[in-house]
């Protein structure tokens, strides 16, 4: 008698098979890497410690390790996918998975914890050597003022303001200063504000608010002083640091600035007009002062960045359409501020105009501007 045929049956895989096919491999990439990022926490770190004293008390702290904090979140999801996996994980690789998921969770958890302050902040940190030739200042614990020349430097900052001496502030600043890069961000960052406060009457001395230990051991102050204008009554923060023996600025703000200072200035949406026009005219004398005078701090940066081609392309607009007899506006719509389009006649020719405005503390500045001949 023949053989018998092996029946379909017999040939398909069995469920256990079919297990082993779908089963996700045991350690996978996923809980390596959340073991890689658990552990990183604990050979690098890139914290910031911030302190508040008054009278001479530690009433704030505020501790950050982002590499805690990163690593600590990637632990803990790569814990939740390997418990999200274990249904896909054949049988004998179940139980390592689960006990590996919750030692990622666990210590993604405890990384969270360091990284945000909640457990290990150090009281203060002591006074010890970061290298053979410094020596840290006594601990922020210790002090209720300003060590002798920081206020002397946040003084210092706060006149040359007062005076204008963009240039000199600028000069004065850290290269991390938030504004060290533009003269004309510290110009309308500080002096529209000062034109807007009025005249300056008085201020309170300077006084200690925080202090910042940096990892490369260098110790940076926060000072902040009531300041009366005539019209209005403002907080000013700086924080100053001593670097290579010259005190330097890292950071000004103003705090508490009335609601009173409208978003738009007195003149409404009508003072957009005013400003473009002024723009326009200061481009038919081909003045270039001028028209950056009236450009917000980026498009006046890139000014200077691109003078020499724009003084070029302003002069062909010009040679065009010769003395502008007549400029009209044609459209007004609201863009991020006002976008402004302008029909202009001159002596030999018609140029279309089209500016962008936005208001910078109560007062119209021009982001962008363009001028085709037809």
């Amino acid at each position: 008698m023949a053989a018998q045929e092996p029946m379909l049956d017999d040939l398909a895989p069995s469920d256990d098979d079919l297990a082993a096919l779908r089963a996700v491999k045991f350690p996978g990439f996923i809980e390596v890497a959340g073991l890689v990022a658990g552990g990183l926490p604990f050979a690098l770190s890139m914290s910031e410690l911030h302190e508040q004293y008054e009278n001479g008390r530690r009433v704030a702290v505020s501790f950050r390790d982002w590499v805690a904090v990163g690593g600590g979140a990637a632990a803990a999801l790569a814990g939740l996918v390997g418990l999200a996996l274990l249904g896909r994980t054949v049988k004998s690789r179940r139980t390592p998975r689960l006990v590996l998921a919750l030692i990622l969770v666990g210590l993604g958890g405890f990384q969270l914890a360091r990284g945000l302050g909640l457990v290990g902040v150090p009281a203060a940190r002591s006074a010890q050597p970061t290298a053979p030739e410094r020596v840290l200042p006594p601990p922020a614990a210790e002090r209720t003022v300003a060590p002798p020349g920081a206020a002397d430097a946040a003084q210092q900052v706060l006149d040359r303001m007062l005076a204008r001496k963009h240039e000199e502030l600028r000069a004065a600043a850290s290269a991390d200063f938030r504004a060290a890069g533009s003269i004309h961000r510290v110009r309308q960052h500080v002096g529209d504000r000062l034109d807007t406060f009025g005249a300056f009457q008085h201020g309170t001395p300077w006084r200690l608010t925080a202090t910042d230990r940096s990892d490369a051991g260098e110790v940076s102050y926060e000072l902040s002083s009531q300041l009366t204008f005539a019209r209005v009554a403002i907080t000013m923060k700086i924080s100053v640091v001593e670097r290579a023996g010259s005190w330097q600025l890292l950071l000004l703000d103003f705090t508490d600035i009335p609601d009173a200072f409208a978003p738009l200035p007195a003149d409404g949406e009508a003072g957009a007009d005013v400003v473009a026009r002024a723009v326009l005219a200061a481009i038919d004398r081909g003045d270039l002062d001028q028209i950056q005078a009236h450009l917000d701090w980026k498009a006046a940066d890139e000014m200077d960045d691109k003078r020499a081609a724009l003084t070029a392309s302003l002069a062909e607009v010009t040679a065009k359409t010769g003395a502008f007899h007549k400029v009209e506006l044609t459209k007004q719509e609201a863009c991020v501020g006002q976008c402004l389009q302008y029909a202009i006649t001159g002596k030999r020719g018609r140029a279309t105009a089209e500016l962008e405005l936005a208001v910078s503390v109560g007062r119209w500045r021009v982001r962008r501007f363009d001028v085709t001949p037809r």
